[in-house]
């Protein structure tokens, strides 16, 4: 199974605390993403870190020996532009992998399937259950399809799912970042929206678990 990319630079303000050392039910949020996702069969972490990187890397290092996994540190300096140069620090280390947000919590089941999906094409998976989405104001929105994404952003009037922040992606992607941010969009919605311009990132939709931002 590929590797997985977690986002865990940025600072965190809502929750005026180091975002991945925030504690979830006596796991940091870090902690409880790793066992999620190798509960679910990932064997390889990347952790790009930014926002006090100092502190988060000892945590890393922490979960490696308490856990025994393979998880790697990819630093970030420019996490304060927006998440996507998160994803453009992983060029030359990742070439197909998954990415998810430090902050997403995730039963293992609402991600298996999307896991062990096969072939190179990108992906996001999904949530159709509008009503079921906590906070959908603040959520990125999407209009899939022919199961392909159409439109992505936080702003869509019209959308028929909820992105997830869970994501699969090929090389490709790190093209459409840099398209973006020479577009002045350094997010990594940018770059997806890019993708979604060019016909290639499907909407998986979830089928069964929980997710929640």
């Amino acid at each position: 199974m590929h590797p997985l990319l977690i986002l865990a630079a940025g600072e965190g303000r809502r929750m005026q605390a180091v975002k991945p050392l925030v504690r979830l039910l006596g796991l940091s949020l870090l902690e409880r993403a790793i066992l999620t996702f190798k509960n679910a069969g990932i064997k390889e972490f990347y952790v790009v870190v930014g926002y006090e990187k100092d502190r988060v890397k000892k945590h890393v290092e922490e979960i490696r020996e308490k856990w025994n996994v393979d998880v790697k540190v990819i630093e970030n300096d420019e996490w304060k532009r927006g998440n996507g140069t998160s994803v453009m620090a992983a060029r030359g280390h990742l070439k197909k992998f998954f990415v998810a947000m430090v902050d997403h919590v995730f039963s293992v089941d609402a991600i298996k399937n999307f896991l062990k999906i096969e072939g190179g094409e990108n992906r996001l998976l999904v949530d159709k259950n509008i009503d079921k989405v906590f906070d959908v104001e603040e959520a990125t929105k999407v209009w899939i399809e022919d199961k392909k994404i159409k439109r992505i952003g936080k702003d869509l009037e019209e959308f028929n799912a909820v992105d997830t922040g869970l994501f699969f992606f090929n090389e490709s992607i790190f093209d459409a970042l840099e398209k973006s941010m020479q577009e002045g969009d350094a997010s990594l919605t940018g770059g997806v929206k890019i993708l979604a311009n060019e016909g290639k990132i499907y909407g998986i939709e979830k089928k069964r678990g929980y997710w929640i931002d």
